[in-house]
C-alpha cells in the first residue's frame, strides 16, 4: 500500500504486524529471563569465588526458605539441560564448555563448589540464549523469581564466607582450649563455688596433730 503525504510524496504503508499475547508475554519472559540469570549467576560466582575450590557445602548456614527451593532450582534446571539436545556434544557448535557444563550425568555432592559451578554454566547459557525448549515457562518463572527474590540473600551469604577465618585459625584455637582448660569460677580464686543457686562454704584446713608429731612417726 501507499499513500500521498502533504508534500506530494508516495510513501510505503507497512501494514503492522500484531502478535498473539502468548507472543509477546514469551518475548518479555525470555528477556527477563536472561537478566535474571545474569544476576544469579553473578551471586554463585561469588560464594563459589569465597568457598574455595575444596568447599563440600558452600551453602551451609543458608535459612530453610532460600537453601529447599534453590535445592529443586537447580535439579529441575539441570534435569532439564539432561533432556535437551543443545547439550549434546555433537549437536552443539559452540567449543566444549568447561568446569563441568558437559558433564551434567556425573554426581555431585548437594550445594558444593562442584554442584554450584554447573549450575552457573547453565544460567550462562540461559543469559545467552534465554533458554531452550526443554526448559519450559514454568521453571522459566521460577528461575525469574527466585533471582528477584533471593539473588540478595546469596551475595550476602557469600560475604560471609568471606569473613569466615581460616582454618588453621580455628584449629589453633582449639588447641588453646585443650591445653589451657577454663577453670570453673571459685576453683582458683578461693571463691565459693555456687550450685543450684546455693553458695557452697569453703572446707577449713584440717587441724595439725595434737602431739605435734607427724604421721610418720607412728607405728
Amino acid at each position: 500500500m501507499s499513500a500521498v503525504d502533504e508534500g506530494g510524496v508516495n510513501e510505503d504503508m507497512k501494514p503492522q504486524v500484531r502478535r498473539r499475547p502468548e507472543e509477546v508475554f514469551e518475548v518479555r519472559q525470555r528477556e527477563q529471563l536472561k537478566k535474571s540469570a545474569g544476576s544469579l549467576k553473578k551471586a554463585i560466582l561469588k560464594i563459589v569465588s569465597k568457598a574455595g575450590g575444596t568447599q563440600d557445602n558452600a551453602l551451609a548456614g543458608l535459612t530453610k526458605d532460600v537453601a529447599r527451593p534453590f535445592s529443586r532450582l537447580r535439579s529441575s534446571v539441570a534435569d532439564s539441560a539432561r533432556a535437551s539436545a543443545a547439550f549434546l556434544p555433537q549437536a552443539s557448535a559452540s567449543p566444549a564448555p568447561t568446569n563441568h557444563m558437559c558433564d551434567l550425568t556425573s554426581q555431585v555432592a548437594e550445594g558444593s563448589v562442584a554442584d554450584l559451578e554447573r549450575f552457573a554454566d547453565l544460567l550462562a547459557r540461559l543469559e545467552r540464549t534465554g533458554g531452550w525448549p526443554e526448559l519450559g515457562n514454568e521453571l522459566r518463572q521460577e528461575v525469574i523469581n527466585f533471582s528477584i527474590k533471593h539473588a540478595a540473600e546469596l551475595e550476602s551469604h557469600a560475604r560471609t564466607l568471606g569473613k569466615a577465618p581460616p582454618a588453621e585459625e580455628v584449629l589453633g584455637s582449639m588447641d588453646s582450649v585443650v591445653c589451657n582448660p577454663i577453670q570453673k569460677p571459685g576453683s582458683a580464686s578461693g571463691k565459693p563455688l555456687q550450685s543450684g543457686g546455693i553458695i557452697l562454704p569453703l572446707l577449713p584446713p584440717p587441724p595439725p596433730p595434737a602431739s605435734g608429731v607427724g604421721s610418720g612417726g607412728l607405728i
